[in-house]
């Protein structure tokens, strides 16, 4: 699981411009598979990991399964004709949007980690802390982060991320029992 990350992380790295990272709940998302896996692994021998290991862990398991149903449903039918005859965004787009969530859950499953119920504050606050990045990643870039929320109509679209991170908080309500 580290390896396809790893080549992900250098890939992204090395394609996007690092604001990016802030501006895209998709990179959210991918960093915290990334620190969950490799946290996963130090944990193993250093007690002093396990939080770090579990908290991330769930931020990403929570956070990218609206990520993953978000882009699958609204944004691939959107983006995909656009992209039709670039085969490396088609891989990229394609494992950015299934991989971290495919090995966070299969990590969870390998280990003995557990989610915990009191934890849900956490991913609400992830959600409501990424509307500020999707704000000013709009004003940054000149334009939309993701082309369903445009700011041109604040409240729509702060209730639209607003509901997204509810949602993410529910369902890890949810996964928890």
């Amino acid at each position: 699981m580290l390896l396809p990350l790893s080549l992900m992380m250098t890939t992204s790295l090395a394609t996007n411009e690092f604001a990016w990272f802030f501006y895209y709940f998709t990179f959210w998302g991918f960093f915290l598979s990334y620190l969950h896996i490799l946290a996963s692994i130090k944990a193993a021998n250093y007690k002093e990991w396990q939080v770090v290991a579990v908290l991330s862990g769930e931020l990403s398991v929570a956070l990218n399964i609206g990520i993953t149903i978000v882009f699958w449903v609204i944004l691939a039918p959107i983006l995909f004709p656009l992209i039709l005859n670039n085969l490396y965004m088609i891989v990229h787009l394609t494992t950015l949007h299934s991989l971290p969530l495919i090995f966070t859950l299969l990590n969870f499953r390998l280990t003995d980690m557990q989610y915990r119920s009191k934890d849900w504050t956490f991913i609400l606050a992830a959600g409501l802390i990424y509307i500020f990045a999707n704000w000013l990643g709009t004003i940054k870039m000149g334009h939309e982060v993701y082309p369903i929320a445009e700011w041109k109509d604040p409240e729509k679209t702060f209730i639209m991320y607003f509901s997204l991170a509810l949602f993410d908080a529910g369902v890890y309500l949810i996964a928890c029992k």
